[in-house]
């Protein structure tokens, strides 16, 4: 399902455009702080940057654990902000958060659809894509 969704991606924006996504380990991280490595799901969520590798688009962040610091190294405020913002925005949209991403230039957001408990997007955008895994939706 992943394979779909980055080629979707690929074949359906532009390749300028940034992508956010929930598809890290589901706790927030504090500035100054190391991403999840525990349980072992954590690292492989923080580590395994496949929308960007198979999609070939920009993202506002992936694989966290992997930087120009090196594997695991604390984040940055701007990357703790980008991280908790996309598990926030996946949680409990609002407008604000949707403003937020937008500010990033964000204009796609692929949701973990067992990690959203949201099933109407129309306030925020427009679903473009939807798998069993994921669901693809671009920013209104």
């Amino acid at each position: 399902n992943e394979i779909q969704v980055g080629i979707w991606l690929n074949q359906n924006t532009d390749s300028e455009d940034i992508v956010a996504t929930n598809n890290y380990c589901q706790i927030r991280v504090q500035v100054g702080h190391k991403p999840p490595i525990e349980p072992e799901d954590c690292r492989q969520q923080n580590m395994i940057a496949w929308i960007s590798a198979i999609a070939h688009r920009r993202m506002l962040l992936e694989a966290p654990m992997i930087s120009v610091l090196g594997p695991g190294s604390p984040l940055s405020k701007i990357d703790s902000d980008r991280y908790n913002l996309s598990l926030d925005f996946a949680q409990h949209p609002n407008n604000q958060l949707l403003t937020k991403l937008k500010s990033y230039g964000v204009s796609w957001f692929v949701f973990k659809n067992a990690w959203t408990p949201i099933t109407n997007w129309s306030n925020f955008g427009v679903i473009e894509f939807k798998n069993d895994d994921y669901t693809v939706l671009r920013l209104a």
